[in-house]
């Protein structure tokens, strides 16, 4: 649902979310090319200990779109679901979803802390990317144009690739194909400000086997951040949340404990 135009939070859209666990709450945001279904092997490995809530981002199965977009709007949806828990969350987010937890976090005290996995950064999807990508999709050849983020841009290995676009659950997120290009563009230009300002506690997580790129960004992130510092889960690259979820899991557990004993 759209709030009404003339709200602070006018474009605001409702997130659909899955819930499941008990404890304190910690938000589950997907990247680009997923969507809540990406955390099912991860949610029970936390759903023991926390009140785990995996949220559709906008333009996803039951999650509306807006009549406009804007990285901001994506901030304020999130916003929505933090501020509608009953205390405080922990939000993890992971690729794009890391960008729109930072985000976020600038606009509400309801998050009490972050863990972001390989947040995108400048320059991840070249303008040559973004075209194809765009060619693609305006002759609705949407399996290509998932074929091509999830190789491109998410990493994930070639050799499953096809097999993997032709299960159910995958042929269904065809459906949203459209939204990548706008949302590859936003956050390339996307301008957080002085992040010194974001005193949120913050876990930034990076594969040992992903690009230098990702370790890099993640140190400067840290440096900016006041309350941050960078964990490298050896042996894992972009997909760790799907192919390592118990060790995501004791990461984010950790750090939930960190920050309640401090």
């Amino acid at each position: 649902m759209t709030l009404r135009v003339g709200s602070v939070h006018d474009r605001r859209v409702v997130l659909s979310r899955r819930v499941s666990g008990s404890g304190p709450p910690i938000v589950l945001v997907h990247g680009a090319a997923a969507d809540a279904d990406s955390f099912r092997l991860l949610e029970p490995q936390l759903a023991d200990s926390f009140t785990v809530v995996a949220v559709d981002r906008r333009g996803r199965r039951a999650s509306p779109d807006g009549e406009t977009y804007t990285l901001e709007d994506e901030f304020d949806d999130l916003v929505g679901v933090v501020e509608s828990l009953p205390e405080p969350s922990v939000v993890f987010g992971h690729s794009f979803g890391a960008n729109v937890a930072l985000g976020a976090s600038l606009r509400t005290p309801m998050i009490a802390g972050l863990v972001l996995y390989e947040p995108g950064r400048r320059g991840d999807a070249p303008d040559g990317m973004r075209d194809e990508l765009e060619r693609l999709l305006a002759r609705d050849d949407r399996r290509a144009a998932m074929r091509l983020v999830l190789l491109e841009f998410t990493r994930f290995p070639e050799e499953w690739l096809d097999d993997l676009l032709d299960t159910p659950p995958w042929e269904a997120r065809l459906a949203y194909t459209d939204t990548f290009v706008r949302e590859l563009r936003a956050y390339d230009e996307y301008d957080y400000g002085d992040l010194s300002r974001l005193t949120t506690p913050t876990l930034l997580l990076v594969g040992g086997e992903s690009p230098a790129a990702e370790l890099d960004h993640a140190r400067e992130l840290a440096r900016v951040l006041p309350a941050a510092r960078v964990a490298v889960l050896e042996g894992q690259g972009h997909t760790a949340p799907v192919t390592a979820p118990a060790l995501v899991a004791r990461e984010i557990a950790a750090f939930v404990l960190d920050g309640r004993d401090a």
